[in-house]
């Protein structure tokens, strides 16, 4: 019923790190650009005159696997400063929306982890004690595996066209929730070979072999008299 000490501490370190993902997984703090950038008025609607002007646009953009976030101010000549904010879904680009599936698996799968690691440390006398310690190793690599594609995605393809109607291509910088996201990947894919250690560390089940031994025992003795 109490589980090995290596059980215990992956399931801790589990309980954990998915609790860590989860917070950056719903954050919308995975990239962010701060610039500014002239827009033609006729882009932005504006009426003759300052339709044919250049418009001063100043952006603080963040963006996360669910939710980008913009806040934009703009500089119109003779106006004061017209500041927009606004948090969602558009704009976003196809690979964001890959990455956003494929982020909601992890979280799906590493909950299904935990699920399994704590059947490793308190259902260590039933008879599907080893399926539980595999099925540990191949969701955690699984989570491990998947949690890698939105992290790649962002990396990589952080560069693009915000939204409309801005023009211009901005290169992302990787914010607080992408490094925090590759730090649980990492601590998934340690709880993949500490589960696989605890394979070949832990026998099968001792109460098990022990209760099988002792049925054994009872049975054979009583034959060993009448002979």
């Amino acid at each position: 019923m109490s589980g090995c000490i290596l059980a215990k501490l992956c399931l801790g370190l589990s309980v954990i790190t998915t609790i860590i993902y989860t917070i950056c997984y719903a954050s919308p703090y995975w990239i962010q650009k701060d610039f500014s950038l002239g827009v033609p008025g006729y882009i932005l609607g504006l009426p003759p005159p300052l339709n044919v002007s250049v418009i001063p646009i100043s952006v603080k953009s963040h963006m996360g696997l669910l939710t980008s976030c913009d806040d934009v101010s703009i500089n119109i000549p003779g106006f004061p400063p017209k500041l927009k904010s606004d948090c969602g879904p558009e704009g976003a680009e196809d690979w964001q929306y890959v990455a956003g599936v494929f982020g909601s698996v992890g979280l799906g799968t590493a909950v299904i982890s935990i699920a399994l690691s704590a059947a490793v440390v308190f259902l260590e006398r039933t008879s599907f004690y080893n399926r539980f310690r595999v099925g540990a190793v191949i969701m955690y690599l699984l989570t491990c595996g998947v949690i890698m594609v939105p992290i790649i995605l962002y990396a990589t393809k952080k560069e693009f066209q915000v939204k409309p109607p801005l023009p211009n291509m901005v290169d992302y910088d990787l914010y607080w929730a992408t490094w925090v996201a590759i730090g649980c990947d990492a601590a998934f894919g340690l709880l993949t070979i500490l589960h696989f250690v605890q394979i070949f560390t832990s026998p099968a089940s001792k109460e098990i072999s022990s209760s099988f031994g002792m049925d054994n025992k009872e049975t054979t003795k009583p034959e060993s008299i009448e002979r």
